[in-house]
């Protein structure tokens, strides 16, 4: 995933324009229920955008599986909405000059969490 963020990120945006002519043999397969963001007969439905000035095109699937970060930030949302200490909490940073992870504490009336993002390729112990 991270190679695929560096990648969607290292080319404009604004200049990008839907074209399924570069995919001329994909059908689209509409959704069933537009309130749901997975199903699988449309998992594997191919988009594609280009750059105004065809410099660049991308092919990718936009259905969120459900391994996918879509649901991964679906899930903290609802974590958020569960525990008042996420919006309400005190900030207790772990190690504010780290470049490889970002780690703090969330401390409200009853409960303290402890928040680690790890950014580098590897396992790390948070001290």
């Amino acid at each position: 995933m991270v190679h695929l963020k560096k990648l969607i990120l290292s080319r404009p945006y604004l200049n990008r324009i839907p074209d399924q002519s570069l995919l001329p043999d994909v059908q689209p397969t509409l959704p069933a229920d537009n309130k749901v963001h997975y199903e699988p007969t449309r998992a594997a439905y191919p988009c594609a955008t280009r750059a105004d000035d065809g410099s660049f095109a991308m092919v990718y699937f936009p259905q969120a599986e459900p391994d996918s970060i879509y649901y991964f930030y679906k899930r903290l949302i609802e974590l958020r909405k569960k525990q008042p200490v996420f919006c309400e909490g005190e900030y207790v940073w772990v190690d504010k000059n780290s470049n490889d992870y970002l780690a703090f504490l969330r401390r409200g009336k009853d409960d303290v969490f402890l928040v680690a993002l790890n950014f580098s390729e590897q396992a790390l112990d948070i001290p």
